[in-house]
């Protein structure tokens, strides 16, 4: 097998381009390539590579893909929280800054966003208007306490 059956086979095993895009940076037609697909010595190479890169741990499109997908997923679980704690109204914004170890300009703009308020909406309707008022029945009474 040649340097380009070596390398088409390293890209192929790496899973991140497309057939033809590892057709154009291999300078050969996309036939071409689906023909060496086929062929078992190509396909061995293929799987040699694939096992190196196992042995490394994940491919690195893999890898890539999930660490984006593991930040998107916090990212998702952060703002479910605050729509949360804003339909709440248990804790200041400074709080659920805090809390969440987002940025305040960060919570700003998110609750000038129509879709969060939406979602903050359809939170404290679900609620109730009892566990709404009685939250802000506990939050008054926290912040000023009575005087005997």
């Amino acid at each position: 097998m040649t340097v380009r059956h070596q390398s088409a086979a390293a890209l192929v095993a790496e899973d991140r381009l497309t057939d033809e895009e590892i057709a154009r940076r291999m300078q050969i037609h996309r036939s071409t390539l689906a023909i060496w697909k086929q062929q078992p010595e190509f396909a061995a190479l293929v799987s040699m590579h694939a096992s190196r890169l196992s042995d490394q741990g994940l491919k690195p499109g893999i890898r890539g893909r999930d660490a984006r997908a593991g930040k998107s997923m916090v990212r998702g679980q952060k703002l479910q929280t605050a729509i949360q704690l804003v339909a709440e109204q248990m804790l200041t914004d400074n709080e659920i800054v805090i809390r969440l170890q987002v940025k305040l300009r960060t919570l700003l703009a998110l609750k000038q966003s129509p879709l969060f308020i939406r979602r903050v909406n359809e939170v404290r309707a679900t609620i109730g208007v009892e566990n709404f008022v009685q939250g802000q029945m506990e939050r008054s009474k926290t912040r000023s306490p009575r005087r005997p």
